[in-house]
Protein backbone atom coordinates (compact mmCIF):
# COMPACT_ATOMS: atom_id res chain seq x y z
CA UNK A 1 0.00 0.00 0.00
CA UNK A 2 1.51 3.39 -0.91
CA UNK A 3 2.07 6.33 1.72
CA UNK A 4 2.19 9.91 1.00
CA UNK A 5 5.59 11.40 0.53
CA UNK A 6 7.22 12.55 3.63
CA UNK A 7 7.73 16.34 4.73
CA UNK A 8 11.40 15.35 6.09
CA UNK A 9 13.84 13.72 4.90
CA UNK A 10 14.29 11.63 7.23
CA UNK A 11 11.15 10.46 7.41
CA UNK A 12 11.96 9.86 3.56
CA UNK A 13 15.14 7.45 4.76
CA UNK A 14 13.46 5.48 7.38
CA UNK A 15 10.56 5.10 4.58
CA UNK A 16 13.77 2.97 2.48
CA UNK A 17 15.34 1.51 5.32
CA UNK A 18 11.70 -0.90 6.18
CA UNK A 19 12.35 -2.17 1.80
CA UNK A 20 13.71 -5.17 2.16
CA UNK A 21 13.93 -7.44 -0.79
CA UNK A 22 10.81 -8.10 -2.82
CA UNK A 23 7.95 -10.41 -2.76
CA UNK A 24 5.54 -11.84 -5.42
CA UNK A 25 2.45 -10.25 -4.05
CA UNK A 26 0.84 -8.13 -6.27
CA UNK A 27 -0.82 -5.33 -4.04
CA UNK A 28 3.23 -5.01 -3.06
CA UNK A 29 4.88 -1.88 -3.73
CA UNK A 30 7.85 -1.37 -2.29
CA UNK A 31 11.00 -3.34 -4.01
CA UNK A 32 14.52 -3.68 -3.86
CA UNK A 33 16.54 -5.88 -5.91
CA UNK A 34 20.38 -6.14 -7.22
CA UNK A 35 21.28 -6.17 -10.79
CA UNK A 36 25.57 -7.07 -11.31
CA UNK A 37 26.71 -4.99 -8.57
CA UNK A 38 24.40 -1.84 -8.19
CA UNK A 39 21.42 -1.71 -6.16
CA UNK A 40 17.72 -0.70 -6.51
CA UNK A 41 14.85 -0.08 -4.01
CA UNK A 42 11.78 1.78 -5.15
CA UNK A 43 8.63 2.69 -3.27
CA UNK A 44 5.72 3.95 -4.56
CA UNK A 45 4.46 7.44 -3.23
CA UNK A 46 0.54 8.13 -3.64
CA UNK A 47 -0.62 11.07 -5.27
CA UNK A 48 -1.59 14.52 -3.28
CA UNK A 49 -2.61 18.11 -3.88
CA UNK A 50 0.30 18.68 -5.99
CA UNK A 51 0.75 15.18 -8.04
CA UNK A 52 -2.15 13.76 -9.73
CA UNK A 53 -0.97 10.40 -9.59
CA UNK A 54 0.98 7.44 -8.29
CA UNK A 55 4.40 7.75 -8.54
CA UNK A 56 7.95 5.95 -7.63
CA UNK A 57 10.86 7.10 -5.73
CA UNK A 58 14.29 5.88 -6.44
CA UNK A 59 17.14 5.08 -4.07
CA UNK A 60 19.74 4.94 -6.56
CA UNK A 61 23.72 4.75 -5.60
CA UNK A 62 22.61 6.41 -2.39
CA UNK A 63 20.43 9.31 -4.08
CA UNK A 64 17.06 9.62 -4.29
CA UNK A 65 15.03 10.64 -7.56
CA UNK A 66 11.41 11.04 -8.92
CA UNK A 67 9.68 12.68 -11.65
CA UNK A 68 10.33 15.86 -11.43
CA UNK A 69 6.51 17.30 -12.27
CA UNK A 70 7.57 20.43 -13.40
CA UNK A 71 6.38 20.49 -16.80
CA UNK A 72 10.20 19.72 -18.11
CA UNK A 73 10.52 16.55 -20.59
CA UNK A 74 13.20 14.33 -21.38
CA UNK A 75 13.11 13.80 -25.39
CA UNK A 76 14.53 11.39 -27.85
CA UNK A 77 13.70 9.53 -30.41
CA UNK A 78 12.82 5.15 -30.67
CA UNK A 79 13.19 3.05 -33.62
CA UNK A 80 10.23 2.12 -34.87
CA UNK A 81 11.35 -1.40 -34.43
CA UNK A 82 12.14 -1.18 -30.88
CA UNK A 83 8.83 0.64 -30.22
CA UNK A 84 6.97 -2.30 -32.35
CA UNK A 85 8.79 -5.21 -30.60
CA UNK A 86 7.70 -3.53 -26.86
CA UNK A 87 4.94 -1.88 -27.53
CA UNK A 88 2.72 -4.46 -25.35
CA UNK A 89 5.45 -4.70 -22.50
CA UNK A 90 6.48 -0.92 -21.80
CA UNK A 91 4.33 1.27 -24.29
CA UNK A 92 0.69 0.42 -23.73
CA UNK A 93 -0.39 3.20 -21.69
CA UNK A 94 -3.79 1.48 -20.61
CA UNK A 95 -1.85 -1.85 -19.53
CA UNK A 96 1.74 -0.92 -18.45
CA UNK A 97 3.76 1.40 -15.49
CA UNK A 98 5.64 2.69 -17.88
CA UNK A 99 3.30 3.43 -20.89
CA UNK A 100 1.45 5.87 -18.08
CA UNK A 101 4.66 7.77 -18.32
CA UNK A 102 6.26 7.98 -22.19
CA UNK A 103 4.20 9.92 -24.67
CA UNK A 104 5.14 8.22 -28.42
CA UNK A 105 4.55 10.87 -31.16
CA UNK A 106 4.39 9.10 -34.34
CA UNK A 107 4.18 11.78 -37.05
CA UNK A 108 6.64 14.70 -35.61
CA UNK A 109 7.77 17.11 -37.65
CA UNK A 110 11.16 17.72 -35.91
CA UNK A 111 13.94 17.07 -38.20
CA UNK A 112 15.64 16.04 -35.71
CA UNK A 113 13.88 12.80 -35.83
CA UNK A 114 15.49 9.99 -38.05
CA UNK A 115 13.07 8.52 -40.40
CA UNK A 116 11.97 5.18 -39.00
CA UNK A 117 11.83 6.67 -35.86
CA UNK A 118 9.21 8.20 -33.46
CA UNK A 119 9.61 11.19 -30.78
CA UNK A 120 9.24 10.43 -27.48
CA UNK A 121 8.36 12.66 -23.95
CA UNK A 122 9.28 11.40 -20.45
CA UNK A 123 8.78 13.53 -17.57
CA UNK A 124 12.21 15.00 -16.43
CA UNK A 125 13.61 13.42 -13.03
CA UNK A 126 14.61 15.70 -9.81
CA UNK A 127 17.09 14.54 -7.10
CA UNK A 128 15.65 14.62 -3.85
CA UNK A 129 17.94 16.43 -1.85
CA UNK A 130 18.51 16.46 1.82
CA UNK A 131 17.35 19.12 3.78
CA UNK A 132 17.82 18.06 6.73
CA UNK A 133 14.76 18.47 9.62
CA UNK A 134 13.68 21.49 7.73
CA UNK A 135 10.17 21.47 6.63
CA UNK A 136 11.42 22.24 2.89
CA UNK A 137 14.20 19.53 2.43
CA UNK A 138 13.14 18.37 -1.06
CA UNK A 139 14.73 19.45 -4.53
CA UNK A 140 14.63 23.37 -4.25
CA UNK A 141 17.59 25.53 -4.21
CA UNK A 142 17.70 28.67 -2.28
CA UNK A 143 15.69 30.51 -5.59
CA UNK A 144 13.16 28.51 -5.04
CA UNK A 145 14.17 26.34 -8.34
CA UNK A 146 14.47 22.86 -9.18
CA UNK A 147 18.18 21.98 -8.35
CA UNK A 148 19.20 19.98 -12.26
CA UNK A 149 22.79 20.62 -12.74
CA UNK A 150 22.76 16.53 -11.87
CA UNK A 151 20.82 16.12 -14.70
CA UNK A 152 24.19 17.02 -17.15
CA UNK A 153 27.27 15.95 -14.74
CA UNK A 154 25.66 11.82 -14.08
CA UNK A 155 26.76 9.53 -17.03
CA UNK A 156 24.77 8.41 -19.51
CA UNK A 157 24.68 4.85 -18.18
CA UNK A 158 23.10 5.49 -14.70
CA UNK A 159 21.07 8.30 -16.21
CA UNK A 160 19.16 5.30 -18.14
CA UNK A 161 19.77 3.16 -14.80
CA UNK A 162 17.65 6.23 -13.12
CA UNK A 163 14.65 5.85 -15.42
CA UNK A 164 14.81 2.07 -15.33
CA UNK A 165 13.79 2.74 -11.26
CA UNK A 166 11.72 5.41 -11.63
CA UNK A 167 9.68 4.66 -14.58
CA UNK A 168 9.92 1.14 -15.08
CA UNK A 169 11.44 0.87 -18.42
CA UNK A 170 13.10 -2.17 -19.37
CA UNK A 171 17.10 -2.14 -19.39
CA UNK A 172 16.36 -4.02 -22.61
CA UNK A 173 14.84 -1.29 -24.10
CA UNK A 174 17.03 1.63 -22.52
CA UNK A 175 20.06 0.31 -23.18
CA UNK A 176 19.32 -0.59 -27.08
CA UNK A 177 20.89 1.90 -30.04
CA UNK A 178 17.11 2.24 -31.21
CA UNK A 179 16.16 4.47 -28.17
CA UNK A 180 18.65 7.95 -27.87
CA UNK A 181 17.84 10.70 -25.55
CA UNK A 182 18.73 13.96 -26.69
CA UNK A 183 17.51 16.50 -24.08
CA UNK A 184 17.49 15.30 -20.50
CA UNK A 185 15.66 18.43 -19.51
CA UNK A 186 13.65 19.74 -21.90
CA UNK A 187 10.65 22.69 -21.80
Amino acid sequence: MSKKFPILFPDLLAHFELIKGSSDDPDETDYEWNEGNLNFKVKEYSPDDYIPSEYNVLNYKNKFYRCAFDGHVIDGYLSEQLFDEYEDTYFDEEDTCAGEWIKIYKNSSREDIPEGSYLFEIPSIEEILDGGKKEKNEYISEDHEIVTEWVDEIDEEDFKNILYGVYGFGREVLFDDGFVIQNRYNG
